[in-house]
């Protein structure tokens, strides 16, 4: 039949088979150059130094998003005086899933740290919820709180050109001295 004089020819190795199915046989054996080829492209893959640059570049752009995004968060630890028990002073609002700081006093507001619009991420390391944050501390307690800072408010375009930020400079021409 006209399938008995076909040739298989390795393109790795260029062997040349005749039996049928030979071509199948010497694949499944593993060819001496098709392994060394295989295994030459998986450590050249390996070994690439593009490929590490690019994994080192992705780590350092990954660690510096982390970084600004923790630029944000304060933590704030509230502690009542040994002799009395006083008010925590946050009062906060339900925000779509976010507790929003509307109010400031008392111990928040004796830190310098809180201020109103922060978010309360978490108190006492365990994720804040309205029910988790106490209104007052007893005597000697301390209560530890972690806030993200709302973003800052962007200037006008030109307004480090006002006269608050630069003294005007009066200069008459030669003409009018």
């Amino acid at each position: 039949s006209q399938h008995q004089n076909d040739v298989g020819v390795c393109d790795l190795c260029a062997t040349r088979f005749l039996p049928a199915g030979g071509l199948a046989r010497h694949h499944n054996s593993g060819c001496g150059k098709r392994t060394s080829t295989i295994e030459k492209e998986k450590r050249k893959a390996r070994r690439s130094v593009v490929r590490r640059l690019e994994a080192m570049d992705e780590l350092a752009i990954d660690g510096n998003r982390q970084r600004i995004k923790d630029l944000a968060l304060v933590t704030v630890v509230l502690s009542a005086p040994e002799s009395t028990a006083a008010a925590v002073g946050i009062e906060v609002e339900d925000d779509g899933g976010s507790l929003v700081i509307t109010a400031v006093a008392g111990l928040a507001l004796g830190s310098g740290l809180v201020g109103e619009g922060f978010v309360v991420v978490s108190m006492g390391g365990n994720p804040a919820s309205a029910d988790s944050i106490p209104t007052e501390l007893a005597a000697g307690q301390k209560a530890t709180f972690v806030f993200r800072r709302p973003l800052p408010h962007i200037p006008f375009h030109g307004s480090a050109r006002e006269t608050i930020h630069k003294e005007p400079r009066f200069v008459m021409p030669r003409e009018v001295e």
